[in-house]
């Protein structure tokens, strides 16, 4: 057998584990702290039971209904000027089916629009072109409570493409950290042995 290399602290466990306990410190076994004292005994534990995620899947899609002229006014009033094109293409849970109209806005020229799904550019001369395919539940959620746009980014809840294929620090500043609430909601993932924080109703099961 190999044998161990022991660090400082590692001694003082040991030391400490034996001296108290009366018992030889067995490194296959496990050692679990109760009442204070070290003991080797096992305990009982209770483990938080596995949450089911299409309770809040199913949520959203009920809270939140997609709306081109809603999202459209919502990107006219961001006050965001650069020389960006993006496409907001809404998609069902797999991302590979468009289910609703397309939004496009150059924020250069301030043209907000709908368009078809082969009007979709890929390349601009002398822009960023972004296309953001996001499950529509999600960007209708951020616009209605005006969340950083973050929360969807980080949430796996969409899909980017992008030319020149380079981070838009910029867009991606302002929609997370300028055009927001003042007060602003995110997610915990519900525990019932953790304290009711304040958020939106909807992850509180307790509300549903």
């Amino acid at each position: 057998m190999k044998k161990l290399k022991f660090l400082p602290q590692d001694k003082y466990v040991k030391f400490y584990y034996e001296y108290y306990s009366g018992r030889k410190l067995d490194y296959n076994n496990p050692i679990d702290f109760n009442d204070k004292l070290i003991t080797t005994e096992k305990i009982k534990v209770t483990y938080l039971e596995k949450e089911d995620s299409s309770f809040y899947i199913e949520k959203y899609k009920e809270d939140y209904i997609y709306n081109s002229t809603r999202l459209i006014s919502y990107l006219k009033k961001s006050e965001f000027y650069s020389n960006q094109i993006l496409q907001i293409i809404p998609t069902n849970d797999s991302f590979d089916e468009i289910i609703d109209e397309i939004v496009f806005a150059d924020f250069e020229n301030q043209v907000f629009k709908t368009i078809n799904q082969e009007d979709i550019i890929d390349i601009k001369d002398g822009f960023r072109v972004m296309k953001l395919f996001v499950r529509k539940e999600i960007i209708a959620c951020i616009i209605e409570n005006k969340l950083p746009w973050e929360d969807f980014s980080i949430g796996f809840q969409m899909r980017v493409d992008r030319s020149p294929n380079e981070y838009e620090s910029e867009f991606w500043y302002h929609f997370t950290n300028v055009y927001i609430n003042s007060e602003h909601f995110r997610y915990s993932s519900y525990c019932g042995s953790c304290s009711i924080i304040n958020q939106n109703s909807i992850w509180n099961k307790s509300n549903a």
